[in-house]
This record gives structure tokens, sequence and C-alpha cells, in this order.
């Protein structure tokens, strides 16, 4: 026996405290848990229905998280590639080509000639312009 909080308490009261405290956190988890997986799958079935892409992190991140100006590491370069595009991308075997430039040309050690490719859109529908490449590479 013990004397707990001003009561007497006996072991098997302790016990059979922290089995029914066990029993409420299963219980607790488990409808966590189903709560969850509905919801994760019924916003998946209207994310696809619309054709929104849905990005699920681990940590909670504002819209601000994703601006590639700050991006520090690689997690923030692979999240913002599936935001971003470049102007120019490096493939497998180490070699640069165009991407959101349809093609570039280095005019002197300090300059290149980028021609914009026709037809990018941001999400909002409007058209990339060269003087948003430009507001973009100022801004760094």
């Amino acid at each position: 026996m013990k004397f707990l909080k001003g009561t007497l308490t006996t072991n098997h009261d302790v016990a059979r405290n922290r089995k029914n405290l066990r029993f409420g956190a299963a219980i607790l988890v488990s409808a966590s848990l189903a709560l969850a997986s509905t919801a994760v799958s019924a916003s998946t079935a209207s994310a696809a229905a619309s054709g929104q892409l849905i990005i699920a992190n681990a940590e909670p991140i504002s819209a601000a998280y994703y601006d590639p100006h700050s991006a520090f590491g690689l997690v923030d370069a692979q999240l913002g590639s599936l935001v971003y595009d470049t102007l120019l991308v490096m493939d497998k075997s180490g070699a640069v080509s165009a991407s959101l430039a349809s093609s570039y040309k280095r005019v002197s050690k300090t300059e290149v000639d980028f021609v914009i490719r026709t037809g990018v859109k941001f999400h909002d529908g409007s058209a990339l312009t060269p003087a948003d490449v430009v507001a973009s590479i100022n801004r760094v």
C-alpha cells in the first residue's frame, strides 16, 4: 500500500490506473490515425479531380519557405524544383542545356544573352517576360 496525494492507494489501484491510461491513449491514437487517413484520402481524391498537386511536409511551413532566393539546403532545392523552373539545367553527364531559356549565348565574361522560351506561363496564367527574369536575377 502507498499513501499518494492524501489518499490511501494500493498497488492494484495504481496498476489499474496505468492500464486505463494506456487503453485510453491507444483509443486516442487509433481514432486520430483513422481521422487522418480519411482526411488524406478525401483531400487526395479532390485534388486529383481538380488537377492540383498537394505537397506534404513534416514541419509547419509558410508559403515564404518556397522562395527560391532563400533556399538553403538539398530539401529546399528539391521542393523548389517542383514549383520553379530555371533558365538552364544540368543533365546527368554535367552538360548545361536550356530550360526556360530556349537558347543562350555568352556575350562577354560578365554577360550572357538568353532567349526566353515562348508560351511559358505563371500559375495565374500570365506570360513569363524577360522583365520577370531580370527581376528574379536582380533579387538575388
